[in-house]
């Protein structure tokens, strides 16, 4: 029942949120579509994923570009969040003032902090699967248990194979003959001579690089100890999107 002297609400079509620019568009959060509490949104560097902080659940969520569908990243908490910022790996979140209490509509919402501009309490991988992160991450804890590895955002779909060095041709040929765009690298093969869009290259080179597919040539011979897993672990995350392991030199 509307109150005698109020007007009624007024009904939208859309009520848009927050937008995230990127290269090929843009990507925005709407109330009128039931994403009242998706509160700001971020595009990653890259474009390839979209970061968002959800108020009532006082999580990070990510959104698939071509989908939409939505996923909570683990592992990171983010409270009373009114905004969001990504500052390379970090995530900062905006959040509101803490001397109002929550709408009814959001009863997990925290009112014990003050609001402000926090860092949250991780750093964010946009640019390594999770499928690779979680195969590197075991190989740098067992030398380093407390390093920072960071969390991962998005999923390539794509499973870490592992096989015999012979398959190594069998590997290339594979994925040019799929792949008509995108590098690859050999990370620990010196006879290996690079092609256009195959590189051969050292742990050491490697450094700081990308490829879509990342093949790795008996990593257990990178080195002993915290520098050799620390390559190692380099080394695998250099992919984007597909990670083969081969052994057996």
């Amino acid at each position: 029942m509307v109150r005698p002297g109020r007007p009624a609400s007024p009904r939208y079509d859309s009520l848009v949120n927050d937008v995230a620019l990127t290269s090929d568009g843009a990507r925005s959060t709407d109330s009128a579509r039931g994403e009242l509490h998706l509160n700001r949104i971020q595009a990653t560097a890259d474009g390839r994923t979209r970061v968002v902080g959800h108020f009532a659940d006082q999580r990070v969520h990510t959104i698939g570009p071509e989908t939409g569908a939505s996923t909570v990243v683990e592992g990171v908490e983010a409270p009373n969040t009114d905004g969001l910022v990504l500052h390379g790996p970090r995530p900062w979140a905006v959040q509101g003032s803490t001397t109002r209490s929550p709408p009814s509509s959001c009863p997990g919402a925290s009112t014990e902090k003050e609001g402000g501009l926090r860092p949250l309490p991780s750093t964010l991988n946009y640019r390594t699967p999770a499928e690779v992160m979680a195969e590197a991450e075991p190989v740098i804890r067992a030398a380093l248990p407390d390093a920072n590895v960071p969390t991962s955002v998005r999923a390539s779909g794509v499973p870490v194979v592992h096989g015999p060095v012979a398959d190594l041709g069998a590997v290339l040929a594979a994925w040019l003959a799929g792949n008509a765009e995108g590098t690859a690298c050999v990370i620990g093969a010196p006879g290996f001579r690079s092609t256009t869009r195959v590189r051969s290259l050292t742990p050491e080179l490697a450094k700081g690089l990308e490829f879509d597919l990342v093949v790795l040539v008996d990593p257990q011979d990178f080195g002993g100890g915290i520098e050799g897993a620390v390559d190692r672990y380099v080394a695998m995350t250099r992919a984007t999107r597909e990670l083969v392991v081969l052994t057996g030199s």
